[in-house]
């Protein structure tokens, strides 16, 4: 649900509703003198709706309804500044390759998620894949000091590579480990592990506790909140 007081007390949704249009409204549109609100606003509840998902700038000018980018790329900026939410990149050696690739959104309260997007049914994954981040930044990194990429590499993707830089650890989260999902979740984790030489990588979960191993490779499964006690 988030951590605003005031909404865990009440309740009631248009509580945080109130506290996002405020934002958009005094502390970017009138900031930074956005004259189409409306495209502010068609951005920022499509990104509410696809938190933890990819996204493109270059394919999110019609959602928004502007006919530039580079517009798209300022929205991002404001949001940012405003503490709405992150923007997290792909990891590569390469500068202008990480700018260039689709960058993952995440949202700094779980209850903007849950009172700006639409869905027809809780995409439980991606809240658990937001928690996440947001423990991970406060651990590891910050909105200026960003510590925290995706690894996305032939087909195989693994959500976050910490410190890559320094002291590289990978982490993948899914929901539930089940027939259909835990090659697929494995093999992205194991491939980033490979990229970045690691002995050792982990999978939060939402409450399963397991060791799969692999030649070299040991891939720890536990619940997120025991990984962040």
């Amino acid at each position: 649900m988030g951590g605003f007081p005031e909404y865990l007390k009440l309740k009631n949704p248009e509580i945080l509703t109130q506290l996002q249009k405020d934002i958009l409204y005094r502390d970017i549109a009138v900031r930074y003198n956005v004259w189409d609100e409306r495209s502010l606003q068609r951005l920022y509840i499509f990104l509410a709706s696809h938190a933890g998902s990819l996204i493109s700038p270059s394919k999110l000018k019609n959602v928004a309804g502007v006919k530039s980018h580079t517009t798209i790329l300022e929205y991002f900026s404001y949001f940012e500044n405003s503490y709405l939410l992150s923007l997290v990149q792909k990891f590569a050696w390469s500068q202008k390759a990480q700018s260039l690739a689709p960058k993952k959104v995440y949202f700094t309260d779980i209850g903007f998620i849950r009172t700006a997007g639409f869905a027809f049914s809780e995409n439980a994954g991606h809240i658990l894949e937001n928690f996440v981040f947001n423990e991970l930044r406060r651990k590891y990194g910050s909105f200026d000091d960003k510590q925290i990429y995706y690894y996305n590499e032939g087909n195989c993707e693994c959500d976050f590579v910490i410190n890559p830089y320094t002291t590289p650890m990978c982490i993948q989260v899914c929901l539930k480990l089940e027939h259909d999902n835990t090659e697929r979740e494995i093999k992205g984790l194991l491939s980033a592990m490979d990229f970045f030489k690691l002995k050792k990588g982990i999978i939060l979960t939402e409450n399963s506790h397991d060791v799969f191993v692999q030649e070299d490779k040991r891939v720890e499964i536990m619940p997120a909140w025991e990984y962040f006690e």
